[in-house]
């Protein structure tokens, strides 16, 4: 990643927000809200803490889309065994361990899972349970909003050659992909004018205020897009 390239890349976002804030992309700042106010892994009723936990009053294209309900199918399992899927949060949510076998231990019971869904009564056959590297990073991003970033490998990919990366992470090398991400994170930290930009497009009473690499995405998908 060349360094010129990446500060003129987001002199380019800086002028994006400066013509034409999106706010349709602030729904991300109120998931991210909500998360924070009610993720509790402790909850006597994980079930309903996971539903309050995943809310949002402007979209819900996080956690769903048209033939992809991940919060859905993840209700449903921890209506099967509810301790059991709060340890795999807890797992995931473990900072001491290696993200990929975190990630890589979430999708394995997430198969066993389904199995066991598809046998209870009344339950149709599922052929999947969407939780696979960009779901987690949801969860991740709305956990540790000052270490991960949504997961849109395309975008992040062009705007890694955007920048002249010469050896882009391959998709499934989700450690090297938050890697470069945070050093992208990094520089746009110092950069004062983009944060004061972007907190001006915020509404305290839906948004969450505080520093997030949800910017970070939004800037790999707006020079996706330029």
């Amino acid at each position: 990643m060349q360094v010129q390239l990446l500060l003129a890349q987001i002199e380019r976002f800086k002028e994006y927000l400066r013509k034409k804030p999106d706010f349709r992309s602030l729904y991300a700042w109120e998931a991210l809200r909500h998360f924070q106010q009610h993720w509790d892994i402790a909850a006597a009723d994980f079930g309903a803490m996971y539903a309050r936990s995943l809310q949002n009053s402007q979209s819900q294209r996080l956690w769903k889309r048209e033939a992809w309900y991940p919060r859905e199918i993840m209700l449903g399992f921890i209506a099967l065994s509810p301790d059991f899927v709060r340890n795999m949060f807890a797992d995931l949510f473990d900072e001491n361990q290696p993200l990929t076998q975190r990630m890589q231990r979430f999708s394995f019971c997430c198969d066993a899972l389904l199995e066991d869904y598809a046998r209870l009564p009344g339950k149709s056959r599922e052929d999947a349970h969407f939780h696979h590297a960009h779901m987690l990073f949801v969860y991740l991003a709305l956990r540790f909003p000052g270490q991960y970033t949504l997961f849109n490998y395309e975008a992040f990919r062009r705007c890694m050659q955007s920048v002249g990366s010469r050896n882009i992470p391959a998709e499934f090398e989700v450690e090297r992909f938050v890697k470069l991400s945070r050093a992208v994170y990094t520089f746009m930290q110092k950069d004062q004018e983009l944060l004061e930009l972007h907190r001006r497009r915020l509404d305290s009473r839906q948004h969450y205020l505080q520093p997030a690499m949800l910017l970070v995405d939004e800037f790999y998908q707006v020079m996706d897009k330029a």
